[in-house]
């Protein structure tokens, strides 16, 4: 579930809608949604969800 969220934020950076970019506008809101979609980010995401599934899978 994190990982999706994960991606649904970073689709977001998609978006230049201008309500989105004014809650970009602030410190928190671009903390929280990010600037400009990357594919690396993606690729990040996926493999710390993977990572933390392996961690409370088996319990390393």
């Amino acid at each position: 579930m994190s990982t999706l969220f994960c991606y649904a934020i970073e689709m977001t950076q998609l978006c230049q809608v201008d309500w989105l970019n004014a809650i970009r506008s602030y410190r928190l809101g671009g903390l929280i949604l990010g600037f400009g979609f990357l594919w690396s980010d993606i690729v990040a995401y996926t493999l710390g969800g993977l990572f933390g599934y392996a961690l409370e899978r088996y319990r390393i």
